[in-house]
């Protein structure tokens, strides 16, 4: 289930001590008591990373058994195991060793679930090219963070597109004011949201016939 071949040895993204709660919580605790974990932490990090509403991101989507998805940025699997229980197999890609493992204990029933651990740059040229979804939720803004460059979400883009069949769809939601996390009393910078609007102009720069729209 997780793949370290391209694992850099270090997490260069974590949310520390709130991330070890979530993991010991995963390791012990059974997926069908999170909300009952949930209202007891009365914290918008257990609430945002295990709550089963953010499923509803992908619940719509026309995905069965006979499909590839992929799922880039997976975190702690949030919408991995929605996922999971709709496609064939399921290929994760995340950056952090520890949101994998949560994304791991909390999928360890799924046996249609593979979880690469390292960045994505690394990891991509691997990636099959036949994927029938290719899912970004809450990732493609920070494009410009690890893929560099003057066009960063254009590359970003040209490059996922390469993975997706020709009769495939690409996923991209963004994150927002109205998000779930910051309900829930998340607090961000005005630099987020300025990131956020030029990753918006930087989409409607590359339409795709096969791509699917969805704002979160």
């Amino acid at each position: 289930m997780l793949d370290y071949s391209h694992y850099p040895e270090q997490d260069f993204y974590c949310d520390g001590a709130s991330e070890d709660a979530l993991l010991e919580l995963v390791k012990t605790i059974p997926p069908r008591e999170y909300p009952q974990e949930i209202y007891k932490a009365a914290s918008w990090e257990v609430l945002y990373h295990l709550s089963d509403l953010r499923e509803n991101i992908v619940g719509w989507l026309p995905v069965d058994k006979s499909m590839k998805v992929l799922e880039i940025g997976s975190g702690c699997g949030a919408i991995t195991g929605s996922l999971a229980q709709k496609a064939g197999s399921v290929t994760c890609v995340d950056l952090s060793k520890k949101r994998s493992l949560i994304n791991a204990y909390r999928h360890q029933d799924c046996d249609n679930v593979t979880i690469h651990v390292g960045n994505f740059s690394d990891i991509e040229p691997d990636l099959p090219t036949d994927y029938d979804f290719v899912c970004l939720i809450g990732v493609f803004e920070y494009g410009q963070s690890y893929i560099g460059g003057k066009t960063p979400f254009h590359d970003f883009y040209r490059i996922i597109k390469k993975h997706v069949k020709s009769d495939g769809h690409i996923v991209i939601a963004i994150e927002n004011k109205l998000g779930l996390k910051y309900w829930a009393g998340k607090t961000t910078s005005a630099r987020f949201f300025q990131a956020w609007r030029i990753t918006l102009r930087a989409v409607r720069l590359v339409p795709f016939p096969g791509a699917v729209w969805k704002k979160s």
